[in-house]
């Protein structure tokens, strides 16, 4: 495991420009080239966690009781404090999305099918329905989670999102993704201090570096693509 401290202190050795008695001792109210370290370092993290939006380890579940009347839902309307997007459904039909009545239980949880928010509003935006079960969701324009019929009883649905980039600011912040894999923001800021510096032989070799623990990272955690 790596803290916010350790990956820059790693960045300044590998950099070869910091000596060792120079290293920084505290990422918070740093200046100068220190600064830059810091800044290098929180970015690359940044980049690694947008690099793809399938990453398991961005991933969170949610719980959350529906608006009897309601049929549109920002992600906070649902308890969601750290929302950059929805989960979609998998290649195999699986779909992370279910809803079930609390005068019931989860022993009759049932499983919302995703329609396509043009399909949804023809279906529930258009004339006048019931309110009802819902047995549908959709996302529309504005990121909102709708959806149809609008309901009759505060359900309850279940659910998945992806996770706001994690950001680190103190030293003993941890990157949320496998720790085995820490090493990839290394060289992957390396990459920008080459960049800063006009070192072309810094960010080749970075990158090769980071090629390697992306490569490692992806094989690690995503599954294996079949034909």
């Amino acid at each position: 495991m790596s803290t916010f401290l350790e990956l820059v202190q790693d960045v300044e050795r590998e950099s070869g420009t910091i000596q060792q008695a120079q290293r920084l001792g505290n990422v918070v109210g740093t200046f100068g080239r220190h600064e830059k370290f810091v800044e290098w370092t929180a970015q690359a993290w940044e980049m690694i966690q947008v690099a793809r939006t399938d990453w398991p380890w961005m991933k969170r579940d949610f719980e959350h009781q529906l608006v009897i009347g309601q049929r549109r839902y920002e992600p906070a309307d649902l308890g969601i404090t750290d929302f950059a997007g929805w989960a979609k459904p998998d290649p195999d039909g699986f779909d992370p999305f279910s809803l079930w009545d609390p005068a019931m239980g989860r022993a009759y949880e049932v499983q919302l099918r995703r329609n396509d928010f043009n399909r949804y509003r023809e279906s529930w935006a258009r004339g006048v329905h019931a309110n009802n079960t819902p047995t549908q969701y959709a996302i529309d324009f504005e990121n909102r989670f709708c959806v149809g019929a609008t309901p009759d009883k505060a359900y309850w649905v279940a659910g998945e999102y992806r996770r706001a980039p994690q950001a680190l600011m103190v030293n003993g912040d941890v990157p949320i993704m496998p720790v085995e894999h820490h090493q990839a923001i290394v060289w992957r800021a390396l990459m920008l201090c080459g960049d800063h510096d006009e070192a072309p032989a810094t960010i080749a070799a970075a990158k090769s570096k980071y090629d390697l623990r992306f490569r490692a990272l992806v094989d690690a955690t995503l599954p294996e693509v079949t034909m």
